[in-house]
């Protein structure tokens, strides 16, 4: 029996288990978010002087490169500034010692006149058994199916520096439009996972799987992923957690290795050091993390219960990807890519004030794991002069007023960006006018299909940038405001003298200098 062929013999009978849900105590909630957001990422452009374009103040939704500051999103998919809309079906049965919970969340982006944009938030089917019917003792096995889409069901702790979910699959990631992760395969990534939790620790194992072309054959081939981990507490105060997972995802398509297969294999590890009240964890990641609340976590407000509570945590990712041998001579071989990540959170709440600061690594092919690599499905060139990393210190401060409830903070942080200097590969230079190729370059890597390359003799400098933000909450409504501003002198463009298309194009330097705001109106019903 294939692998494959197991995961769905061990699931169909816990799937089973969940359409037999009794008749019995329901919990149900409708909660669906609705945002209006009005911006402008840059007040100190004009429409053509960036790439994409800014086109100015305006009521939509914030490019994301120019909307987002290199430190946002930290531990979310997205920020709360976006013309977007949430909706969320819930329902809870619980029966002695057994809950049957269920959510359906879409998720509505870019809205437009007929809701075209609408995709699957992370939907879910829970079966919770409680070994103590009172629920006095928190030991539970659970079940958890994501029918639509297990992007949630991820592999690390903080969000920024999470791999495994849907993109691994070459899903294009819908919070980038500027990412490309090698192909437009559709199909959808569903999985499940078991989890055996209670007071002290947590072990968890799942899968999930899509389809894919395998260009060897021209037939689509089932690819899948199975993921797990586990996480202890030492003591009161010292938690350690593992996970790790194995990712076959197809063949590679280059035809002097085709048919050869192409997978994924890693593991990251976190310590984690805390005292008092939760002070904030992933909100993304609550559906599969252990927190038998679900959907409950997920939608409520950041409490603040007095006194003092901290943490501190460590990170580290480790993985290895079968690609493309990239060596001239040896390009019918593969050979396995390794990729590095890590981090290092410190968290701070005394009473209403909140203080944060990360530490983030990234190396280059971490950073484009998705793609897979910077040429797509062939490992880092040897012949590649230099390769630095992605790396970001940041730190804030907010403070929650009680009587107007009203949240003020500021963040700031600098970063030096991920490069490579060495000779254009083809999938850059295809799309340029051939005066516009350097023998040798720096570019500098954003993120997957965000790149700038800068002009001959120069190098990559630090970024810096900061964000003032306010929240003030009215009944069920709230109104959110934040300035940006940030100074990068590493963005470039095409250009040519005058517009005259008889002229040599050049790359030039964008203004270093953003200075950007957004507003957002949003209700919550």
């Amino acid at each position: 029996m294939s692998c494959t062929r197991f995961l769905f013999a061990f699931a169909l009978p816990a799937l089973a288990v969940l359409v037999q849900s009794p008749a019995a105590r329901a919990g149900d909630f409708l909660n669906m978010r609705l945002s209006f957001n009005i911006t402008d990422e840059n007040v100190l452009v004009k429409p053509g002087e960036t790439v994409p374009s800014i086109p100015g103040p305006r009521i939509g939704t914030p490019i994301p490169r120019w909307g987002s500051l290199f430190f946002d999103n930290y531990d979310t998919r997205a920020n709360a500034f976006e013309n977007t809309s949430n909706m969320v079906l819930y329902k809870l049965v619980a029966d002695g010692a057994d809950d049957y919970e269920g959510a359906f969340v879409l998720r509505f982006n870019n809205l437009s006149d007929d809701l075209s944009a609408v995709r699957d938030g992370g939907s879910y089917l829970k079966y919770t058994h409680w070994f103590d019917p009172t629920r006095a003792d928190k030991a539970n096995l659970t079940f958890t199916a994501f029918p639509m889409a297990a992007d949630m069901f991820r592999l690390g702790y903080s969000y920024k520096i999470s791999w495994g979910g849907s993109p691994i699959f070459f899903k294009t990631n819908p919070d980038n439009p500027f990412a490309s992760t090698g192909s437009s395969n559709s199909a959808p990534v569903p999985g499940f996972k078991m989890q055996l939790a209670d007071d002290e620790g947590y072990v968890f194992l799942g899968a999930k799987t899509s389809m894919r072309l395998n260009e060897s054959i021209n037939e689509q081939q089932t690819i899948y992923g199975v993921l797990g981990g586990a996480g202890y507490d030492v003591t009161e105060m010292l938690r350690l957690e593992t996970n790790g997972g194995f990712f076959h995802r197809g063949v590679n398509p280059i035809q002097s290795v085709l048919g050869r297969p192409m997978q994924t294999v890693g593991a990251s590890a976190q310590a984690m050091v805390h005292d008092g009240a939760p002070v904030g964890r992933s909100v993304d990641f609550n559906l599969y993390k252990n927190d038998p609340s679900g959907a409950l976590r997920v939608f409520q407000d950041e409490q603040y219960p007095g006194g003092v509570s901290w943490l501190l945590s460590a990170e580290g990712t480790y993985t290895s990807t079968v690609l493309q041998d990239a060596r001239p001579d040896y390009t019918a071989n593969i050979v396995r890519q390794p990729a590095l990540a890590g981090d290092v959170n410190a968290r701070l709440k005394i009473d209403h004030l909140r203080v944060h600061a990360d530490l983030t690594y990234m190396d280059l092919a971490f950073m484009l794991i998705n793609v897979p690599s910077f040429v797509p499905y062939q490992a880092i060139s040897s012949s590649i002069e230099t390769v630095t990393p992605q790396i970001f210190a940041a730190g804030g401060v907010d403070y929650f007023f009680t009587g107007p409830k009203l949240t003020v903070g500021v963040t700031g942080g600098i970063q030096t960006p991920a490069t490579f200097k060495g000779h254009l590969p083809p999938s850059f230079t295809n799309a340029l006018p051939a005066e516009a190729i350097p023998d040798s370059s720096v570019v500098v890597i954003r993120s997957e299909g965000v790149f700038d390359i800068l002009p001959a003799g120069y190098k990559v400098v630090p970024i810096y940038a900061t964000k003032l933000s306010a929240v003030l909450e009215v009944g069920g409504f709230r109104v959110l405001a934040e300035t940006l501003c940030a100074y990068d002198n590493n963005v470039t463009r095409l250009t040519r003298v005058n517009n005259d298309p008889q002229q040599v194009s050049t790359r030039i330097f964008n203004k270093p200098w953003q200075l950007g705001f957004n507003v957002a109106f949003q209700a919550r019903l």
